[in-house]
């Protein structure tokens, strides 16, 4: 969420990057033209969430469509986070994160 608007997607990618239990950090991949990406830019901060089987609603709702052009979270049972990012209140696990570190990545074109 930045300010009134607040977005969800299904990442491209979710990994461990430390063993540390005091300062757990994890790596995402998202592409750079999405609505979430741009809502995480300006406000750095995001929450994961790990979904039951019972909640594929919720994968096809946050996979499809933009949320430029919808409110993702509508009808959506949720909270706000410590951070502002919006909080799923029922699934198996979540995280709140905030951005230290941001590197473009992907294919690049020669000719």
């Amino acid at each position: 969420a930045s300010g009134r608007s607040r977005g969800g997607l299904v990442a491209t990618w979710v990994s461990q990057a430390s063993i540390d239990s005091e300062r757990p950090n994890v790596v995402i991949g998202i592409a750079p033209n999405h609505f979430t990406s741009e809502l995480i830019d300006a406000s750095q901060a995001f929450a994961l969430h790990l979904i039951g089987d019972d909640q594929i609603d919720h994968a096809w709702n946050f996979a499809t469509g933009s949320g430029r052009g919808r409110d993702k979270f509508v009808g959506v049972s949720m909270a706000s986070g410590t951070t502002g990012s919006p909080l799923l209140e029922k699934c198996l696990a979540r995280l709140e994160c905030r951005v230290f570190h941001r590197s473009e990545a992907g294919s690049i074109r020669t000719q």
